[in-house]
């Protein structure tokens, strides 16, 4: 089973549109670990030889070895290949694994400017994380509840049941949080706890009750298809866009307790995932998991932050296979199975492993620079970190539970309304009024990152944009706004299969028609009672305007900066008809339309990446920096101007 879990993982990670739910293995491996650990504490506590101290040096010698080697070899491999910033980030990463807290680092990073996870070697450690955070608890709740003589079906049941139903409230309202925090994942691990403790103590407490009102029993067979059946449809049916976990996380976990259950006697077991190939690839699972991600990450770095071709990826997978065998044949075998004293063992490891620990803390401190940092890649740093939304010298309102930024002038009052691409203009805005503010009107900003301005348009991992599109209006009619500026990432959204509405993804032609009426409708609302409305067309955004874009990291022991750009004729390709419906949209309900393209790219028909002085001027692949806005971008100047009636 280990050998499902782990092929199903790693073909997602490497293929994730022909494994689109391939992030079901990790469930899998949760449902495994809770059943063979605990089956292990339970063996020990009903022999009277189980020893809280003995079992923590097992996991230690289990656990350590591989992980060392996997993050030494990240660090070493990254020097060549990562730029400042990111190899900061990577030792942050490596600070976080030492103790088994990746989870928490990664859930604290997470948000709108998150690097993208393929940037990140070390992000398929939060798994490993929870595991042994629950196990930090589980032993000793679990020796104290056998020696109390408390039912421990009883007590498990009750602790998956808290888990699960913590799982299902927090799902919808914080999403990522859901996904790492190991209090909404536990029970996942408690389901295979459970499954031991029936083999171990039998039905007991509410399982006798539960087992006497069913009449009837399932086969071995039947448990095992429809077992595996619940791993594999997940799979194939989920991607990226669900809401996971949450309901949908009930299905492999429960498949895979039937799958266990079902014991070698059924068919599929005896055949299927007794065969020596995949004892095999569950026998290196562990290194195997360790291995794969940190070589297609890094593989993404080397090729300028792009997806590496499939035969590529393959290769690596190839690469991560050998590598896994070598690491257990001659690193985790010999340690875990040696003669060497295991305490001592154990204490070495802990030692070397928070010494590595220290080592990627003092990384992120900048103790230690990267081979790039001699090759004059500072200014590409510099930008790609550069984000100046909300700046301290705004004033913070509280509007029906919203954070609205001002920045006070005079004679009148504009509303910027959108995501993150109506923040980036906030320098511009700042330029203006800090240096004539009895020129210019007030600013407001009433954003969420990845809220599109449309109303009914929802997307079920953004919680916070429910309800934006209301509060502008309410906002508008009882604080005297009398201009409203409406910005957006608007390609993204009309590309999208994540973001609906009416249940229809915004990248389907009736959705789309849909969001355009819609937006149309918030729009005339505005100008029936006497607001001027702005709606601003999208920013060039393409992979070659992100400024880490610009190095070239294809030779090797060599960085060096290109040229970047993005030409009009492949953004006409892409989003001309995006941008045509939404001008007419706009237009319709008599909004004046804004262009960035007219003034962000030039007269050749290229939408360059850098300045004449060769400064970026964006941040990222889809947003200005805030350097750049405040000299150069002036479409907006107009707008604030209290002259502009």
């Amino acid at each position: 089973m280990r050998a499902v879990a782990i092929l199903s993982v790693i073909l997602f990670h490497a293929f994730p549109t022909a494994v689109a739910g391939g992030f079901v293995g990790v469930d899998v491996f949760f449902v495994i670990s809770g059943f063979l650990i605990s089956g292990i504490i339970f063996a020990g506590l009903q022999d009277g030889r189980f020893s809280l101290r003995m079992f923590y040096v097992r996991r230690i010698c289990r656990l350590f070895p591989a992980l060392l080697v996997v993050l030494a070899f990240c660090l070493i491999a990254a020097w060549f290949i990562l730029l400042p910033d990111e190899y900061r980030q990577l030792g942050k990463h490596v600070g976080g694994a030492a103790i088994y807290m990746s989870n928490f680092v990664l859930r604290r990073e997470a948000g709108y400017f998150d690097t993208n996870a393929d940037l990140k070697p070390l992000l398929h450690l939060w798994s490993l994380a929870i595991e042994e955070q629950f196990y930090i608890a589980w032993p000793f709740v679990a020796v104290f509840a056998y020696r109390r003589r408390i039912d421990l079906f009883n007590l498990i049941a009750f602790l998956l049941a808290v888990s699960l139903v913590y799982n299902l409230i927090r799902i919808t309202r914080n999403p990522v949080a859901t996904f790492f925090l190991p209090g909404t994942r536990a029970w996942e691990l408690l389901a295979g706890v459970l499954l031991a403790s029936v083999g171990h103590f039998g039905w007991t407490g509410i399982g006798q009750r539960v087992v006497a009102a069913v009449p009837w029993r399932i086969s071995a067979d039947w448990r095992a298809t429809a077992g595996l059946a619940a791993i594999v449809l997940p799979a194939a049916l989920l991607d990226k866009t669900s809401l996971f976990p949450g309901w949908w996380a009930t299905v492999p976990t429960v498949g895979t307790v039937l799958l266990i259950s079902a014991g070698p006697s059924a068919w599929i077991n005896r055949t299927v995932l007794a065969h020596p190939a995949m004892v095999f690839i569950g026998l290196i699972s562990y290194p195997l998991y360790l291995w794969h991600w940190p070589l297609l990450s890094l593989a993404h770095f080397a090729d300028g932050g792009r997806s590496p071709s499939p035969l590529l990826r393959a290769m690596l997978l190839g690469l991560s296979l050998l590598l896994a065998i070598l690491t257990y044949r001659l690193v985790e075998r010999p340690i875990r199975f040696g003669a060497a004293p295991r305490l001592p063992t154990a204490a070495t490891l802990a030692f070397l492993c928070l010494g590595l620990g220290v080592a990627g803390q003092g990384i992120n401190e900048g103790w230690v620079r990267p081979y790039a940092s001699r090759f004059g890649v500072d200014k590409v740093v510099l930008a790609a970190g550069e984000w100046a939304y909300p700046s301290p010298d705004m004033e913070r309102l509280i509007f029906d539970g919203r954070t609205i930024w001002r920045k006070t002038g005079s004679g009148g009052s504009v509303l910027f309304l959108g995501d993150s691409n109506v923040e980036q203009y906030w320098p511009r805005v700042r330029a203006l009024l800090a240096g004539a503010p009895g020129s210019y009107k007030t600013a407001q900003f009433l954003t969420g990152g990845g809220c599109p301005p449309i109303p009914a348009v929802e997307e079920p991992r953004h919680p916070h944009c429910r309800g934006l599109t209301e509060a502008a209006q309410d906002f508008v009619e009882k604080n005297g706004v009398d201009t409203v500026v409406i910005a957006a990432q608007w390609w993204g959204y009309f590309q999208s299969t994540a973001y609906r509405i009416d249940g229809l993804p915004l990248s389907g032609p009736q959705a789309a028609d849909r969001a355009m009426a819609s937006f149309s409708r918030f729009i005339r609302h505005f100008v029936a009672t006497g607001r001027r409305v702005y709606v601003v067309l999208n920013i060039p955004i393409s992979p070659e305007l992100d400024p880490k874009s610009l190095v070239d990291r294809s030779t090797f022991m060599s960085f060096s900066i290109k040229a970047g750009g993005v030409r009009l004729t492949q953004l006409e390709d892409s989003f001309g008809e995006t941008s045509r419906r939404l001008r007419a949209a706009a237009m319709q309900a008599g909004a004046t339309v804004i262009d960035p393209l007219n003034y962000l790219c030039d007269q050749q028909g290229l939408c360059p990446a850098t300045t004449v002085d060769g400064d970026p001027i964006y941040k990222d692949s889809s947003h200005l920096r805030p350097t750049y806005v405040r000299s150069h971008v002036k479409y907006l100047d107009a707008i604030m101007s209290r002259d502009k009636v």
